[in-house]
């Protein structure tokens, strides 16, 4: 067993409403080897103000082996976002956010990572990012 931490990340997604979003301060746990769950944290904000944040429960999968924790892997995930903004009937807001990851995580060392993937889902249409992590415990 092991865990991981991404402290921080850069994300850019398309909501479903008509701008682009840039997010950061992104905040995965996850605990496993092969397979991994875990919880996920998201700001996003557009150039118009729009913030969403999003609490995501996740189960991940690696490809190659019961025992890996780096190369391809597919990610479910779901939980609530909230919205603010500056228009009154937006702001406090919530919804049901749901998707699919798909990506690769490479190794830098022993413990550090960097990890770049693609989602698709509901409310954002599609999303790609970039993070890094450090890994305790585990196999490498």
């Amino acid at each position: 067993m092991s865990a991981t931490m991404r402290p921080g990340g850069m994300s850019v997604t398309e909501r479903v409403l008509p701008y682009l979003a840039k997010g950061s301060g992104a905040l995965d746990v996850g605990c496993g080897d092969g397979a991994a769950i875990g919880i996920r944290c998201l700001y996003a904000q557009d150039s118009y103000n729009f913030i969403a944040m999003e609490l995501q429960c996740f189960l991940r999968m690696y490809f190659f082996s019961l025992n890996a924790n780096t190369g391809p892997f597919v990610q479910v995930s779901g939980g609530p976002v909230i919205y603010a903004d500056t228009r009154p009937e937006m702001s406090g807001h919530g919804n049901i956010s749901a998707g699919l990851s798909a990506g690769w995580r490479f190794p830098i060392g022993k413990h550090w990572y960097i990890e770049p993937a693609v989602r698709t889902g509901y409310p954002y249409l599609i999303g790609a990012g970039i993070s890094t992590g450090f890994r305790t415990g585990g196999k490498k």
